[in-house]
């Protein structure tokens, strides 16, 4: 009878999969190559797009084996629960391989090189190999809980074969598994713990202590893994494919970067597989992620580990937030009821993305109001009142603060000395910005500080009136900024002219400047006329006249 419902329920399926293509010819491929059953059709249907009918068609019988392991991860084993193909694949990517699929992938990831009597000698071709085979061991190409080195030693040109006795433990006799390390084409064979030729405990092993250990099988494993290394050309194969594997890696994290961002659980396992990834793979993934609009949940994710004080997480929103996302930390920070610290600050304060507005938030946390240690508060407010993105409401604001400071009766020691130390930085930060009014240009030309003179005479801004009287500074640098800047008024330049014109005593800096006022628009013939400055001009000109009258007067007789 049960057999009887089956075959039913078949061929009712197969009658309503008929219905389906009948309606929707271009899914045949799919029916043909297996695809029978109502729901993934309608699925493919709806969902398909642009995505070819192979591709569909392997994302789905791939999705239907692995809705055991999907269940047991608690992953939704209901298609239309998937909007896209890739969704499929992404979904299936992230529980990984089956253990059965895992074991044919790592013996497709070795090369037996032979079997010698109760020996068994492999070259891994991969990490995750060398791992499966050296299972037992202390090796650090076997690692899996510290930094593995297997590829760092594929990279330097080291040839690693794995030696194992058949039916012994390792974990008993460390000399039941052994690697053997090739360089340069030949076996290194020194003896030197921890290095390439070892037994399981990272001891090291002498040419001397392998015959012992193989008696008669010695020759032939040795001139078995010879004639492999001879035949790689001294080349580990590992060398060949990684490109291929970065570049495969690359592809898979830069398509479910976009996806991730719109949901918080697939972000989740894509971002503990990036943990273990190459830093140029993390990069492009947290660059596509954060570029991509991610929903609430992701962006919270990466800022209750911040705010914890994890600096990586720190560091990924300092770098790849985008303005959005650096305004949800304060409303998190005050939802979790933890301060923004100093390095969080500084770090944010330096985003490319972050907005005036987020930085005048950066103004108000404790980190910038309240540090007790004064290094400390001071890296931040230097970080935040520097970047030029900063309302300038607000650097107007702490730059009037900071000039009432220097107004005080100059200290040396003791807090005021402190501030007024802090005050002078500031304010050098806050000059260089070229939004600064006229009239506050003109009130930090009375500063003493040559940066500060150069940045205001440098500024376009700066009302002419302030510039002549900078181009009689002694400082060169605040010299040579007002014979550049292209507001200089001509009595300006004039002034530096004769003041750079002195004859023998005339020095490479005096030309300089001579030099910079002769490129400034501002510099023309008329102009150094109108203030006096070339007798010889006024001379042609006068000249020039006469001969016109005289001219004239020639024509009326």
């Amino acid at each position: 009878m049960k057999l009887l419902l089956e075959k039913w329920e078949t061929y009712l399926e197969e009658g309503k999969a008929d219905d389906i293509i009948a309606k929707y010819p271009n899914l045949k491929p799919a029916f043909d190559s297996g695809i029978k059953k109502p729901q993934q059709l309608n699925w493919m249907a709806k969902r398909l797009g642009d995505t070819s009918i192979e591709d569909a068609v392997d994302a789905i019988k791939a999705f239907d084996k692995a809705k055991a392991a999907l269940k047991a991860k608690k992953k939704n084993t209901d298609i239309y629960g998937y909007k896209t193909v890739q969704d499929l694949k992404d979904i299936v990517s992230s529980i990984g391989p089956s253990r059965s699929q895992k074991d044919t992938k790592l013996e497709k990831d070795r090369i037996l090189v032979g079997e010698f009597g109760d020996w068994k000698v492999e070259l891994p071709l991969t990490t995750q190999s060398a791992c499966h085979i050296g299972k037992g061991t202390t090796w650090c190409t076997a690692a899996t809980k510290v930094k593995n080195m297997f590829l760092h030693y594929t990279e330097q040109g080291v040839i690693l074969f794995h030696i194992t006795e058949r039916g012994v433990d390792p974990t008993e006799d460390a000399m039941a598994k052994l690697t053997v390390g090739f360089i340069d084409g030949k076996p290194a064979l020194g003896g030197r713990n921890g290095g390439v030729t070892v037994n399981a405990r990272n001891e090291g092993l002498l040419d001397v202590d392998l015959m012992n250990l193989f008696q008669n099988q010695y020759s032939p494993i040795m001139d078995a893994m010879q004639a492999q290394v001879d035949k790689l050309g001294g080349v580990h194969p590992a060398m060949g494919e990684k490109e291929e594997r970065i570049r495969k890696q690359k592809e898979e994290i830069l398509n479910g970067a976009a996806r991730a961002a719109k949901d918080l659980e697939l972000h989740q396992e894509f971002y503990e597989r990036i943990q273990t990834m190459m830093p140029e793979l993390r990069i492009d993934y947290l660059e596509k992620l954060f570029a991509s609009e991610p929903v609430a949940g992701v962006v919270e994710s990466f800022i209750e580990m911040a705010l914890n004080g994890r600096m990586a997480e720190i560091q990924y929103l300092s770098r790849y937030a985008r303005a959005d996302a650096i305004e949800r930390i304060f409303a998190k920070s005050k939802e979790m009821n933890k301060d923004i610290d100093a390095d969080f600050a500084v770090l944010l304060s330096r985003s490319p993305y972050i907005s005036g507005e987020s930085l005048a938030r950066l103004t108000k946390i404790p980190a910038f109001t309240r540090e007790r240690r004064q290094h400390v508060r001071q890296r931040v407010i230097y970080s935040v009142l520097s970047n030029d993105k900063l309302p300038l409401e607000v650097a107007l604001k702490f730059l009037n603060k900071y000039l009432a400071v220097m107004q005080e009766p100059e200290s040396f020691g003791g807090h005021l000395g402190r501030l007024q130390a802090e005050a002078q930085t500031v304010i050098e930060y806050i000059s260089s910005r070229k939004d600064l009014p006229p009239e506050v240009l003109e009130r930090l030309s009375n500063s003493n500080s040559g940066p500060v003179l150069a940045d205001v005479a440098m500024n376009i801004n700066t009302p002419p009136d302030v510039l002549i009287k900078l181009a009689g500074e002694r400082i060169f640098m605040v010299k040579m900024a007002v014979a550049k800047n292209p507001s200089s008024p001509v009595e300006a330049l004039t002034k530096l002219i004769k003041t750079a014109n002195r004859g023998d005593r005339a020095t490479g800096r005096d030309q300089r400047i001579i030099d910079a006022v002769q490129d400034n628009p501002n510099y023309t013939m008329a102009g150094r006329a109108k203030v006096g400055a070339t007798d010889l001009f006024r001379r042609l000109v006068r000249e020039e006249l006469e001969a016109v009258l005289r001219e004239r007067n020639r024509r009326e007789r």
